[in-house]
């Protein structure tokens, strides 16, 4: 695991540098299906307002990960309030594709 990791900065903040027993640690391919059901479920529902509709949240390790589920984003934010994504900021899109507005985030550090 990399020193720098969110998993590491979080075990650091704790006492003892104990993470809780619930506190699980999962594999990506486990979390990408989770999330990929996730999405499907969202894409599923048909929602009678708009006060009902989910908020999405997600995050790519990479920009180019993004841009290969653009189009699938552009039909959930369809079936969602909002949704809101975190990605590098080395993005380079293809003439064509779907873009959400990008928003430059300063790095995120844990505070002792």
């Amino acid at each position: 695991m990399h020193i720098n990791s969110t998993l590491n900065q979080l075990k650091a903040a704790l006492p003892k540098g104990q993470l809780p027993s619930s506190y699980g640690v999962y594999y990506k391919n486990t979390l990408v299906a989770l999330c990929h059901a996730l999405e499907d479920h969202i894409l599923q529902q048909r929602y009678a307002d708009s006060t009902n509709k989910p908020l999405v949240l997600v995050t790519f390790q990479q920009g180019k990960w993004y841009l290969q589920e653009a189009e699938r984003y552009l039909e959930i934010a369809k079936c969602s309030r909002e949704v809101a994504g975190r990605a590098t900021a080395r993005i380079r899109a293809k003439p064509g594709s779907p873009l959400f507005q990008i928003v430059v985030l300063p790095p995120i550090l844990l505070v002792n």
